[in-house]
């Protein structure tokens, strides 16, 4: 399957409840290939997505 298992809209949804860290065992984010989200319990962990590439993906989605 070459395809993504989702739209990129249903894919924003999925949210972790990480506590302490974000790990590749644990964080629903991470198993799915995504980067952890507002959404997400644990906010500021090393899985966020950065301001700078929300930034960037907009002004993508706007051209």
């Amino acid at each position: 399957m070459a395809g993504l298992p989702a739209p990129d809209v249903v894919l924003n949804l999925i949210s972790c409840t990480c506590r302490r860290t974000c790990r590749p065992s644990d964080c629903s984010c991470i198993l799915n290939g995504l980067e952890c989200t507002v959404v997400c319990k644990l906010q500021g962990c090393s899985n966020m997505v950065q301001d700078d590439a929300i930034v960037a993906q907009d002004a993508n989605d706007s051209s």
